[in-house]
C-alpha cells in the first residue's frame, strides 16, 4: 500500500510579479522519490482554517514539516504547521521535521528558539557543514555510529537548556547545539540538517528516513 506524505511549504514573495507563493524546492520530491519509493508526496498549501480537513480528506499517512522562513516570519506557515501537530498528535501519523521543521515541534511541545547561534557564541551554522554526536543509542545502533558530520544552513536554534521537557536528544553538537530530537511516546522526530541537500550524512539520513515512515516510533 502506498505512503501519502504531505510536506509543507514555505512562503515567498514574488519579486517579478507582486503576488505571494506557496514553494517547495524542487530537491524534495526528487530526494524522498529516492528513499520512499512506496510513497506519494503531496505538498500542502498553507491554509490554517482548511488543513485538518485537507489531511483527513486526503488521507495522508505521513507528514514532513520542511525548512524555509524562521519561526515568526509568516503567520499563515506558522499556525498552518502548528493545526498540522495539532492533528496529526490526535490521530498518531508521523512527523518528520526538518530544519525550520525542527524549531516548529520544539516550540509546539514548549521549548524555545535562540533566534542567532552566532551571537550566543555557538558559532556558525550557516551554509557549512558540522560533526554531531548521536548520543541516544537506537540511534546509534540503525549505523553502529556515534557521531556523524552533517549539513548546516540555519542562525536559528535549538540549544539543550531550551529543548522541551517532552522531548529527547539524539544528535547534538559538542557544544551542546541540539541537532536531532525524538518524542519517546509518539510517533515525532526532527533534524536540524538538510538530508534533501548534498549531505555527508546521506547514508544516515536515508537509514533514519525509511525506518521511520516504515515503523514510526522505532525507539519505543
Amino acid at each position: 500500500m502506498k505512503m501519502k506524505i504531505g510536506i509543507t511549504m514555505r512562503v515567498v514573495n514574488n519579486d517579478t510579479y507582486l503576488d505571494r507563493r506557496d514553494a517547495l524546492s524542487t530537491d524534495w520530491p526528487e530526494y524522498l522519490s529516492s528513499v520512499l519509493h512506496n510513497a506519494f508526496i503531496i505538498p500542502l498549501l498553507n491554509q490554517p482554517d482548511r488543513i485538518k480537513k485537507i489531511i483527513e480528506e486526503l488521507k495522508i499517512t505521513g507528514i514532513i514539516l520542511s525548512n524555509g522562513n524562521n519561526w515568526g516570519e509568516v503567520l499563515e506557515r506558522d499556525e498552518t504547521e502548528i493545526h498540522i501537530v495539532e492533528y496529526c498528535i490526535e490521530k498518531n501519523i508521523p512527523i518528520f521535521g526538518v530544519c525550520r521543521g525542527f524549531q516548529v515541534l520544539n516550540v509546539f511541545f514548549g521549548g524555545s528558539l535562540e533566534t542567532n547561534l552566532v551571537d550566543i557564541g555557538k558559532g556558525n551554522h550557516v551554509a557549512t557543514e558540522h560533526r554531531v554526536e548521536i548520543v541516544n543509542r537506537a540511534f546509534t545502533e540503525l549505523t553502529k555510529k556515534a557521531e556523524t558530520e552533517v549539513n548546516s544552513f540555519h542562525d536559528q536554534g535549538v540549544i539543550v537548556e531550551g529543548l522541551s521537557k517532552k522531548l529527547r536528544v539524539f544528535a547534538m553538537t559538542c557544544d551542546g547545539v541540539v541537532e536531532g530530537f525524538f518524542h519517546p511516546n509518539r510517533p515525532v522526530m526532527a533534524i536540524q540538517w538538510h538530508p534533501e541537500r548534498s549531505n555527508p550524512s546521506a547514508s544516515y539520513d536515508r537509514h533514519i528516513i525509511t525506518r521511520f515512515f516504515g515503523k514510526g516510533s522505532f525507539w519505543s
